[in-house]
């Protein structure tokens, strides 16, 4: 017995083009119909080779769907399907965006050392506000992305974005702790 599936990409895997926002509703029926059709128990007849096959798909489709379900993941996972993000890249960030975080840091700083919740609560607005504008400059090309015509200058801005938001959840998350 052989499952003969496309794993060259969770995309493909799932009958999907390429994009930065697939059809949800799509990709979450695939992935139920194969969940239902991988799962271990309607194989415990087959030869171990069938079982361990089964068994690498439903893994292959649970890893596929976290990651497209998952806005961060499936946006890293289609700047590497371009070939723009490399495992653990050193990416420079622009220096206006690090000068305003290092005002950031510098804020969260005297917070730790003198608690006051309208500062904190100012900070957290600051934040939300440049994530805002972040995501602002590269929706566009999220909403009209196409595998085939759009340019690598604005898969570089949707990089760029990438990194900074890594940034602004590191710095999300250490408002949490305040």
């Amino acid at each position: 017995m052989k499952l003969d599936f496309n794993t060259d990409n969770y995309f493909a895997f799932y009958g999907l083009k390429v994009s930065f926002e697939p059809d949800t509703e799509a990709l979450k029926q695939q992935f139920y119909a194969y969940s239902k059709q991988f799962h271990p128990d309607f194989f415990a007849q087959e030869s171990e080779e069938a079982q361990m096959q089964v068994l690498e798909l439903a893994t292959f489709n649970n890893k596929a769907y976290k990651t497209l379900t998952h806005f961060d993941k499936r946006m890293k996972y289609v700047l590497e399907l371009k070939g723009l993000i490399e495992e653990n890249e050193k990416y420079q960030l622009p220096p206006s965006f690090l000068m305003e975080m290092m005002d950031i840091n510098e804020a969260l700083m005297e917070l730790q050392m003198e608690p006051d919740p309208a500062a904190l609560e100012k900070t957290k607005e600051e934040v939300a506000q440049i994530e805002a504008n972040l995501l602002a400059e590269v929706s566009a090309i999220f909403a009209s992305y196409d595998e085939k015509s759009t340019t690598e200058p604005a898969l570089l801005k949707v990089k760029a974005y990438y990194y900074q938001k890594k940034y602004l959840t590191r710095i999300k998350e250490s408002i949490k702790k305040l």
